[in-house]
C-alpha cells in the first residue's frame, strides 16, 4: 500500500499520473479496469478527507457511468420499435452470448481447477463439483430462487472450508 502510505504520511507524489504510476507498481492490476478505478479513487479520497474523500471519490467515478446507462435506457425505451435498433441488437446477440459463455467457462475453470496448475485429474477441486453438480440440479428440477441457490453455494463451500 505504498500510494497509501506515501499520502498518508505527507510525501505526495507530484501528478495523479505519479500517484497512479505509484500503485500501479506495487500491486497485482486486475483486468477489471472499472474496479482498478474505484479502488483507486477510494484510496485517493480517504487520505485527504476521510470517509467523505473516499465516497465522493468513488461516486465521481461511478455517477458518469450510471448517468450514461440511464440516457441510453430512455433512448431504448424511445426507440425500441425502430427497424434499426431491432437490427443492431440482433446482429449483436451472437457476441453477447459468446461473451457470457466466456466468462461462464472462465469462472467454471477457476472453480474446479486450483489456480496456476494445469489442468489434470489431480488438480480438479471436488467439492466445488460437487456444490455445482448440486445446484445446477436445484436450478433445473424446483423452483427454488437462483438467489438462494447462490447462498446454498456459498454456504456449502464455508462448510467445506472447515
Amino acid at each position: 500500500m505504498r500510494l497509501f502510505h506515501s499520502l498518508k504520511s505527507g510525501d505526495h507524489a507530484s501528478s495523479l499520473d505519479d500517484r497512479f504510476r505509484i500503485y500501479g507498481s506495487d500491486h497485482h492490476i486486475s483486468d477489471d479496469s472499472r474496479t482498478h478505478r474505484r479502488q483507486f479513487c477510494h484510496l485517493c479520497g480517504y487520505p485527504h478527507c476521510g470517509n467523505p474523500g473516499a465516497v465522493a471519490a468513488t461516486a465521481g467515478c461511478v455517477f458518469p457511468s450510471c448517468i450514461i446507462i440511464f440516457i441510453l435506457a430512455n433512448l431504448y425505451l424511445k426507440y425500441r420499435n425502430g427497424s434499426l435498433l431491432n437490427g443492431a441488437l440482433t446482429t449483436l446477440r451472437p457476441a453477447v452470448v459468446a461473451m457470457i459463455a466466456s466468462a461462464g467457462l472462465s469462472i467454471l475453470l477457476t472453480a474446479f481447477f486450483q489456480n496456476g496448475q494445469k489442468i489434470t485429474l489431480n488438480s480438479i477441486q471436488w467439492e466445488m463439483v460437487l456444490i455445482f453438480i448440486l445446484c445446477f440440479i436445484l436450478l433445473r428440477k424446483t423452483k427454488v430462487s437462483p438467489v438462494a441457490v447462490m447462498l446454498l453455494a456459498g454456504v456449502m463451500k464455508v462448510l467445506f472450508s472447515l
